[in-house]
C-alpha cells in the first residue's frame, strides 16, 4: 500500500499516508470515501516468521470494548494479508512527544500510569481468558488532542491460558519485555506490570532501555529528581521475579492514586523535592559484596564526614560480624516483650514489617549508636539457619523500600554466595555493588564470572558493580593500570594495608576509630567518586566564591546565587 496514497482500497478507502510500520505490520490514514470518515488500517502479512497469528489480533480486539482502547470497524482479507480498519485516534504516540524533550515531569507520568491501570484492569479482568497486551512502550500509548491516553496495538497480544505453563513464542520489545517473555515461563498480567513499570521509567528518566544495555538506569545516576516514593513504585513493577511485583494492576493503581494525591497537595510548591530527595545527592543504597570491614569503615566515615543519615545493616546471615569491626553490642537497649520483636536490630525490624508496624521509630530503637558517630544507625545480624525460611523476600525487599524512605545512605552488608537470597536480593535492589578484594588476579576473574552470570539469570546490570582493592600492598598486590583494565575500569580506588587494623583485629577494638590518615584519605575518595560527599576542589571552590560573596557585600554586588548549595563537615 506504501506508495499508493489516494488510491481506493476495497473499493471504500482512500489511502493517505502512513502512520507506521513494525515487524507486525504496517499502519496507514485511510478515509472512507462514502462516509467521509477517518480510520487506521493496519495491514497483517499471514506468514509472519515469528510465528504470530494475525487472526489472533482480530479475535483479540472483537471482544474489547473500552475508552482507552481502538475499535474495531471491518477485517478484510487476501491471500497475503489481513487488513484491520480499526479507530482512527488523533495525537501522537508517547515516544515522539519524548523525543522532543528531556523528559516528562513526576505528576503529568504518574497521572497516566493510573489511565494505563485502569485499562490493564479491564483486560487482565476479561473471562473466561483475560488478555495479557505483552507490548507496553510509550510508541504504543497515544496522546490525544483531549489529553487522555489510548492504548494501541494488539499485535503480540494473547489469552491468557491457566494450563499453559510456557509462552510459545518468545515476543516481546527488547528492553522492555519481561523476562519471562523469553522463555523463563508463561507471561501474565504479572508481565504487563513490569513493561509498564519500565514505560514509567522511561517517561519520567528520558532514558530509554532499548537501547545497549538494554538495562534500566539506575535512579542514582538520573539527573532530574524523582520522589522516592515513585522510585519504589517503579522499582516493584520491574522487580525480575514475577512474584515480587505488584499482585494487580488494581493494587499499583492504588499506589499511584495514593501518590498523585501527595503530588497534588505540593503543585506548585517546592516542599515535595525538599521532603522527597536527598539534602545534596540522590538517595542512595550501596551492597557492599562479602567484606563486612569494608563496609563499616565506609559507613562510619560517611557519617562522620558528611551530614547524611547513614544506616548500616548486617544481611550476612552466615557470618555476621558487623558488630564485631565496630566493637559494638549486638543487641539493642530496647527490650520488646510482647511478643512481636525478638534478637538482633535485624530481627527486630523484620518482625515489625511482618507485623505491619514499621516505622521510623522501630527502625531507631532497633539500631545501635556509636556516640563518635552520631548519624550512623546500625542494624546487626545473628546466625539463624531458621531466619532464610521465616523471612520471605518480600520482607527483606520492604526493609530495604524502608530504609531508602529514612535514610539518606543505606548500606548492606552481604555474604560471598551467590544463591544466598539475601545476597540476590541486595545486589539487586541496590545503586551500586560494591566488591572490596585482595588486589590478585583469581579474585577479580572469580567475581567477573559471578557478575556475568548474575547478569544473565537474575538480569543484574554490570554497570552496577564497582570495585575496590581492599588491604592493598604497593609491594605484593597487582598494578593499580591492571586492576583498571581487569575492571573495564569500574574501579573505585584503593584502602591500603594496615598493621594498625591487624592488631585492633585481634584485641577486638574498632580501628575506625584509630584509622591513619592516609586510609582516611582513600576512603574520602571513594565516598566522593560516589558522590556521597563532595570533592575537595568543589568544597575550595564554594568557599572561595562565599568569600568573594562577603567581600562584594557592602556594594550590594553578589557574584553569584545557587539554589540548594550544602557544605558538608569535614
Amino acid at each position: 500500500m506504501t506508495g499508493h496514497e489516494n488510491v481506493l482500497f476495497d473499493g471504500k478507502y482512500k489511502i493517505i499516508k502512513e502512520l507506521g510500520s513494525g515487524g507486525m505490520g504496517s499502519v496507514y490514514l485511510a478515509e472512507n470515501v462514502k462516509l467521509k470518515t477517518l480510520w487506521a488500517v493496519k495491514r497483517i502479512p499471514k506468514n509472519i516468521a515469528s510465528g504470530n497469528d494475525p487472526q489472533g489480533e482480530c479475535e483479540i480486539l472483537k471482544k474489547l470494548s473500552h475508552p482507552s482502547l481502538p475499535r474495531i470497524y471491518d477485517i478484510i482479507e487476501d491471500k497475503d494479508f489481513v487488513y484491520l480498519i480499526v479507530d482512527y485516534i488523533k495525537g501522537d504516540s508517547l515516544d515522539k512527544i519524548l523525543a522532543g524533550k528531556v523528559c516528562f515531569d513526576e505528576r503529568t507520568v504518574v497521572d497516566w500510569g493510573i489511565q494505563i491501570c485502569g485499562v490493564l484492569e479491564y483486560l487482565h479482568g476479561i473471562r473466561p481468558n483475560p488478555v495479557i497486551y505483552r507490548d507496553m512502550k510509550p510508541s504504543n500509548i497515544i496522546l490525544t488532542e483531549e489529553g487522555t491516553l489510548k492504548l494501541v496495538d494488539f499485535g503480540i497480544a494473547r489469552e491468557y491460558k491457566e494450563e499453559k505453563s510456557n509462552d510459545t513464542v518468545y515476543i516481546g520489545t527488547r528492553g522492555y519485555a519481561a523476562p519471562e517473555q523469553y522463555g523463563s515461563g508463561q507471561s501474565n498480567h504479572l508481565t504487563d506490570i513490569y513493561s509498564l513499570g519500565v514505560t514509567l521509567h522511561e517517561l519520567v528518566t528520558g532514558i530509554s532501555p532499548n537501547k545497549p544495555p538494554y538495562e534500566l538506569v539506575p535512579f542514582s545516576q538520573v539527573q532530574n529528581q524523582i520522589s522516592y516514593e515513585f522510585e519504589s513504585v517503579i522499582k516493584k513493577c520491574t522487580r525480575p521475579e514475577p512474584d515480587l511485583r505488584y499482585k494487580s494492576a488494581g493494587e499499583l493503581k492504588k499506589d499511584l492514586l495514593n501518590l498523585s494525591a501527595v503530588l497534588n497537595q505540593y503543585k506548585g510548591k517546592n516542599d515535595l523535592s525538599a521532603k522527597s530527595v536527598s539534602k545534596s545527592f540522590k538517595r542512595l543504597v550501596i551492597t557492599v559484596w562479602n567484606n563486612a570491614e569494608f563496609a563499616g569503615e565506609l559507613a562510619y566515615i560517611a557519617a562522620k564526614m558528611s551530614t547524611l543519615e547513614v544506616l548500616l545493616i548486617d544481611l550476612d546471615l552466615l557470618a555476621p560480624k558487623i558488630d564485631l569491626v565496630l566493637n559494638i553490642k549486638k543487641y539493642p537497649s530496647v527490650k520488646y516483650n510482647n511478643g512481636l520483636f525478638r534478637g538482633t536490630g535485624l530481627n527486630i525490624v523484620l518482625d515489625a514489617i511482618e507485623k505491619n508496624k514499621i516505622n521510623a521509630r522501630v527502625f531507631d530503637e532497633a539500631s545501635i549508636k556509636r556516640t563518635d558517630a552520631k548519624r550512623l544507625s546500625i542494624l546487626t545480624g545473628c546466625y539463624n539457619l531458621e531466619d532464610y525460611e521465616y523471612y520471605s523476600n518480600e520482607t527483606l525487599l520492604e526493609l530495604i523500600n524502608e530504609a531508602y524512605k529514612n535514610y539518606d545512605l543505606t548500606i548492606l552488608a552481604v555474604n560471598k554466595s551467590i544463591y544466598d537470597a539475601y545476597t540476590l536480593i541486595a545486589l539487586n535492589e541496590s545503586d551500586y555493588n560494591i566488591i572490596p578484594l585482595k588486589a590478585h588476579t583469581l579474585n577479580f576473574r572469580e567475581y567477573n564470572s559471578y557478575i556475568a552470570y548474575l547478569a544473565k539469570k537474575q538480569n543484574i546490570p554490570i554497570d552496577k558493580y564497582l570495585f575496590a582493592a581492599f588491604d592493598y600492598s604497593n609491594e605484593s598486590d597487582i598494578e593499580i593500570y591492571k586492576i583498571k583494565e581487569i575492571t573495564q575500569k569500574r574501579f573505585l580506588g584503593t584502602v591500603g594495608k594496615s598493621l594498625e587494623r591487624y592488631k585492633c583485629r585481634s584485641l577486638k577494638a574498632p580501628y575506625v576509630k584509630r584509622m591513619e590518615k592516609s586510609i582516611l584519605k582513600e576512603y574520602e575518595n571513594i565516598l566522593a567518586l560516589l558522590n556521597i560527599i563532595p570533592k575537595k576542589a568543589l568544597i575550595k571552590s564554594i568557599i572561595e566564591r562565599i568569600k568573594g560573596c562577603r567581600l562584594k557585600r557592602d556594594s550590594g554586588i553578589y557574584p553569584f546565587r545557587q539554589k540548594n548549595t550544602f557544605l558538608f563537615f569535614l
